[in-house]
C-alpha cells in the first residue's frame, strides 16, 4: 500500500447490525452495503477525482464467533452493476459523460465480461465506527 493510501480504505462494508449473536448471517443490498472508493496520486492527481462507487448488486455471508466477534466475511460481487455516484476533487466537476467513460474503462481494464463476479473472503477485521468495518483477504 503506497503512502496516499494510509488510514483510507478503498472498499467499506456497511451492514446492519447481526444483533451480536454467534452464527451465520446472510448478507446483500438488503440489509448492506458496499462501497468503492479511488484515490488519486502522482501525475495525475489534479485532473483526476477521487471516486465514490457503489456496488448494488452482491451477496455474502458473516459469520459471528462464540465470543460476538466476526469470524469470516465473504462476498460475491455483480462487477456489472457498478454505479459511480460521486466524484472528488479534480479540476472540474465530474459530469454524467465522465462517468459513462469511467464505467467503460472499468469494464475494459478489468476485463469485467469474461469476469462479471469478483469474490472476496477476509477472516481479520477493524472496526470502522457507523457499523461498518474493514477487512483484509484474498480477492478471487
Amino acid at each position: 500500500m503506497s503512502a496516499g493510501w494510509a488510514g483510507r480504505s478503498p472498499i467499506t462494508v456497511l451492514t446492519c447490525c447481526h444483533g451480536g449473536s454467534p452464527g451465520h448471517y446472510r448478507l446483500g443490498p438488503d440489509n448492506g452495503r458496499i462501497v468503492l472508493r479511488t484515490f488519486r496520486e502522482g501525475l495525475g492527481a489534479r485532473a483526476g477525482h477521487d471516486l465514490v462507487i457503489d456496488v448494488p448488486r452482491w451477496s455474502g455471508e458473516l459469520t459471528v464467533n462464540d465470543d460476538k466477534t466476526p469470524a469470516s466475511i465473504e462476498a460475491r460481487i455483480d462487477m456489472t452493476s457498478w454505479i459511480v455516484r460521486e466524484g472528488n476533487g479534480g479540476i472540474k466537476p465530474l459530469t454524467d459523460r465522465d462517468r459513462r467513460e469511467i464505467t467503460t474503462t472499468a469494464r475494459r481494464v478489468l476485463s469485467i465480461d469474461q469476469h462479471p463476479e469478483a469474490r472476496f473472503a477476509a477472516s481479520r477485521f477493524a472496526p470502522a465506527g457507523d457499523d461498518g468495518g474493514r477487512s483484509t483477504g484474498p480477492s478471487r
